[in-house]
């Protein structure tokens, strides 16, 4: 079963969805549809390296998820549908979003600069 039919046999909306599957994080991220994203209020997913990584991010943000990432090379989204920002960031915060283990991103605030800036567009 595929990550959309998992998601459209739940319903209307999905409360958590976990993704740890050892590499296949990417391919899920690839095909998991725009419609079936918005459905999920919060997000853990594990991921093995940077190109993943970055269709994470930019899957998440298009769909302004909030984004929490880990050292531990876990992303935590929140649907900003559901949840408001835990801290607002300033412009000179955003520029540096790479380069901290331990981060939180609010959509809300990011430009198209920024995004080309870190390598997500």
């Amino acid at each position: 079963i595929g990550i959309n039919e998992l998601i459209d046999s739940v319903g209307d909306n999905v409360d958590y969805l976990k993704i740890d599957c050892e590499g296949e994080e990417y391919s899920i991220f690839q095909n998991i549809t725009s419609n079936n994203l918005k459905k999920v209020k919060k997000i853990a997913v594990e991921y093995h390296n940077k190109e993943t990584e970055n269709l994470i991010l930019k899957k998440l943000l298009h769909e302004n998820f909030l984004i929490e990432k880990n050292e531990n090379y876990i992303i935590y989204g929140y649907n900003s549908e559901y949840f408001e920002s835990p801290k607002k960031l300033t412009e000179e915060e955003l520029k540096v979003i790479a380069t901290i283990p331990n981060i939180i991103i609010n959509p809300k605030k990011i430009n198209a600069a920024f995004l080309k800036s870190i390598g997500l567009t």
